[in-house]
């Protein structure tokens, strides 16, 4: 059952994650999961290196259980211009690596855009590339489910993925707000809950991906959380939740952690 809760360091509204780091480890922050655009390895421009993190982390005790890989344009597995999807995957390989040296246990990965610009048979060659990477750093794949619209919007586009591989680093990163606009939890745990090696817990009123905290959306939450223990899913609660306005981050994490205690 899982019981720790790992905590977003939201990178677009606070750059400084290594400082950010430091604040929530001071109200019990315990794990964190940390957007690659934040870490200047992945993306040139950010202002925080791996090694400024990774001494954050160690002067803290604190771990990283998650990176989420840049996405959208070339950064997408399934875009179908070769080229491109060749410079997003080297990009993705440096995430892989940079995990593996911060210890984290996986990286999220976003399949696609809209159509024409992405396709499976891109998507499945990129899998397969980065499994190789994976499997050499000890690291884990999660493929996210998408919002309406994208190529990874319905069950079977991860479906086709799970079935085409047989690694254990590769799995599914369930996350809610965006099953929450495309039909719902119980109909993406159906599918593909036996492959969850991971989760963005956020909330939403079903029609726009606005990351509230869980309880102000229309998610039921009691439900959602028996569901992945039936499906086995060996945790952590991964927030991916927003500040409301005037929340602190300490807010934000007692809210958090009041749902999933």
């Amino acid at each position: 059952m899982p019981e720790r809760q790992v905590y977003w360091l939201r990178d677009f509204e606070r750059p400084d994650v290594d400082v950010y780091l430091r604040e929530v480890a001071e109200f019990g922050v315990k794990e964190v999961f940390v957007g690659g655009y934040a870490i200047a390895e992945i993306r040139p421009g950010a202002q925080v290196t791996a090694k400024a993190l990774a001494q954050a982390l160690a002067d803290t005790g604190t771990a990283v259980h998650t990176i989420h890989a840049l996405f959208a344009g070339e950064m997408d597995l399934g875009i179908a211009d070769e080229s491109a999807r060749a410079r997003g995957l080297a990009v993705h390989e440096t995430s892989l690596r940079v995990a593996a040296e911060l210890g984290a246990r996986n990286v999220v990965f976003h399949i696609g855009g809209k159509q024409p610009q992405v396709t499976m048979a891109s998507v499945l060659r990129s899998v397969e590339q980065l499994l190789l990477t994976a499997e050499e750093v000890g690291v884990d794949v999660a493929i996210e489910n998408l919002p309406p619209g994208l190529l990874g919007a319905e069950p079977q586009d991860l479906v086709t993925i799970m079935d085409a591989f047989t690694s254990p680093r590769l799995g599914v990163c369930l996350d809610t707000g965006h099953a929450n606009m495309t039909g719902g939890c119980d109909r993406w745990l159906d599918a593909v809950g036996a492959h969850l090696n991971m989760v963005h817990l956020h909330d939403n009123l079903g029609d726009s991906d606005t990351h509230l905290p869980p309880g102000m959306g229309t998610i039921d939450w009691p439900r959602l959380k028996a569901r992945l223990r039936e499906c086995g899913y060996p945790g952590p609660w991964v927030s991916e939740t927003r500040s409301q306005p005037g929340w602190t981050a300490a807010q934000l994490f007692a809210h958090f952690h009041e749902v999933f205690e």
